[in-house]
């Protein structure tokens, strides 16, 4: 199974550039290598409408995540997944990383093939 791995020009690009130059367009910011400026989601390819991106952990049973639609970008804080493949050695499983709920398809099942 692959990620989505979907791009999508993060919503807060325009905030961190604003002051940077008031008469330039805000599509000319940032440089599109620029770190922040784009959310991929981590889903399952094939997922749906919705796109999700991880952005911070809260703390151990609580994260944030960006989830958009087409324009359309919601922030979420969720407690993560936490299901482990139950056909690997105990001692060498490692929790789903994506929110608890998520569509079909946990991280340790996901291969990274871009389609963006």
């Amino acid at each position: 199974m692959d990620h989505c791995n979907l791009s999508a020009r993060a919503p807060w690009v325009g905030l961190l550039y604003t002051r940077r130059n008031d008469d330039a367009p805000l599509a000319d910011f940032p440089d599109p290598e620029h770190p922040y400026a784009r959310v991929v989601c981590e889903l399952a390819y094939g997922h749906g409408e919705e796109h999700a991106d991880f952005l911070e952990e809260m703390d151990a049973d609580l994260q944030v995540w960006v989830q958009w639609e087409g324009e359309h970008f919601t922030y979420i804080c969720v407690r993560p997944c936490e299901m482990v493949d139950p056909t690997v050695d105990p001692v060498h499983q490692s929790a789903c990383m994506l929110y608890a709920e998520h569509p079909p398809g946990h991280s340790w099942e996901l291969a990274d093939t871009p389609y963006d």
